[in-house]
């Protein structure tokens, strides 16, 4: 069986597993509060129909769908980065829960939010893309706030920091320059070929990739006697 069929339950589709439990209900609208009434996790999704397209946020909002707009046109999105180049502009998120039908001429509402977010915060802290906006908040400014508030509380003696990429850049700068310390790229990533190493399943799978696409320099660590901070994002090997 291929790998990625294993990693996603043994050959089960989870598209198709969804699509089938909207086609238990009546309608878009009942088929798909099946479908966050019967999975557990997060399932956002967007629907191409004969006159547009329907968008609904999952249950708790884990995961965004964010709408942009222009003259004429609306469009939907996970990423927030998806439309500047299109030259679209950001109007708004989708609640959790919602649902709305999305044509050319605006955006019908079909169900309304629920009450209760629950937004993964690993957006923010890893796996969003650095130039994105989550409810209001840019990845990068989030990452960089968060090592400069662990430069305030850390007096360990360092020459220069050093962030592990991607996600541990913004987080390292911010350190670095809270401390009003030296900044080095200790750690370069080999990004073709290899994917998200939190993607596989099984922790050998993601322990091989982390290790395979993070490549040190070694003429800034080795035979130096320099003591370092590395700030560590999630793609480091546990």
């Amino acid at each position: 069986m291929p790998a990625f069929q294993r990693d996603v339950g043994y050959g089960i589709n989870q598209t198709e597993l969804v699509a089938m439990l909207i086609a238990e209900e009546e309608t878009f609208v009942e088929g798909i509060q099946n479908v966050f009434e019967r999975i557990k996790g997060s399932c956002s999704m967007m629907i191409l129909i004969e006159d547009g397209i329907i968008a609904a946020r999952d249950k708790l909002g884990r995961t965004p769908v964010i709408l942009g707009r222009k003259k004429d046109a609306w469009a939907a999105s996970s990423e927030s980065i998806a439309f500047p180049n299109l030259g679209y502009e950001v109007d708004h998120e989708i609640g959790p829960g919602e649902i709305v039908h999305i044509t050319a001429e605006g955006v019908q509402q079909l169900a309304p939010p629920g009450e209760k977010m629950q937004i993964c915060a690993f957006l923010w802290v890893y796996y969003g893309y650095p130039a994105s906006v989550y409810e209001n908040i840019n990845v990068e400014s989030c990452r960089y706030r968060c090592g400069a508030a662990l430069a305030r509380k850390d007096d360990t003696e360092v020459d220069f920091v050093s962030g592990i990429p991607d996600s541990g850049l913004a987080h390292a700068l911010g350190y670095s320059h809270e401390r009003k310390l030296p900044y080095f790229r200790a750690f370069v990533k080999y990004t073709p070929t290899w994917p998200r190493s939190f993607m596989p399943q099984d922790q050998s799978q993601r322990d091989f990739i982390a290790r395979m696409k993070l490549i040190p320099n070694r003429e800034m660590i080795e035979g130096n006697g320099w003591f370092f901070v590395m700030i560590l994002s999630f793609e480091a090997p546990s």
